[in-house]
């Protein structure tokens, strides 16, 4: 089976943080929360103007040229290196798609809108879950030598 393209796997996560985003947002006011799973997942919303747990709270502008430099240079290597193993492009393509959906709202609302909580972790968003899930591939890429 032939992997997706990394320009399709990020626009793909990218669209589904979006549509998300846009339900919360169009839906619930800040704060509110509503149980999926009672006790375990809660769709919680929050407007976090920092970056993850709660750090940098304020610094809307240098995390967002942050994460334009991110997205810039994982989209350059994406496309100049075409050769890039499976492995690492899909990491790369995880954190892509996450940086840029965060980046999104950071630019269009100033803050980034959060939703997913597990109730023992700070409320995050798919695009965190994506940066994440790409942050660990790359350790496990790292681990296994490249080779995959």
């Amino acid at each position: 089976m032939k992997r997706p393209a990394p320009a399709v796997l990020v626009l793909s996560l990218f669209l589904i943080d979006r549509a998300l985003k846009s339900l919360v947002f169009r839906r619930w006011a800040v704060g509110e929360s509503h149980p999926v799973l009672p006790g375990f997942l809660h769709f919680t919303r929050v407007n976090n103007d920092g970056a993850a747990f709660g750090l940098l709270k304020g610094s809307t502008p240098i995390l967002a040229a942050v994460s334009a430099a991110c997205a810039f240079v994982l989209a350059r290597l994406l496309i100049v290196r075409p050769e890039t193993p499976p492995l690492k492009a899909t990491a790369f393509s995880l954190v892509l798609a996450g940086a840029l959906g965060n980046l999104y709202d950071r630019v269009r609302y100033g803050y980034v809108l959060d939703f997913i909580d597990l109730r023992v972790w700070p409320v995050f968003n798919v695009a965190d879950a994506c940066i994440t899930a790409g942050a660990a591939l790359l350790v496990v890429s790292a681990m296994a030598g490249g080779r995959r």
